[in-house]
């Protein structure tokens, strides 16, 4: 469950020719640190775009889209 008026930072894969994407788990270390660790590789399971994530949140109240150099879709989501 989401707090009101907070925030959530979702990634999500665009390019559908990978066979396998890394897989990372984040942890907030400290207010203004993200610690980021790699687990391996999986197969996609799903792929989205701008259209389909819209209506995956569309209770909310914004959700904003930022496309990566990596290929991976930055959404940022205010409940």
């Amino acid at each position: 469950m989401v707090k009101p008026k907070s925030y959530m930072l979702a990634f999500f894969h665009s390019d559908d020719k990978l066979q396998g994407v890394p897989c990372y788990t984040f942890r907030i270390a400290e207010m203004n640190s993200l610690e980021v660790s790699q687990r391996g590789l999986r197969k996609p399971a799903q792929l989205f775009n701008n259209r389909s994530l819209e209506k995956l949140f569309v209770r909310f109240d914004s959700v904003k889209f930022f496309l990566t150099r990596e290929r991976l879709r930055e959404v940022i989501i205010r409940s």
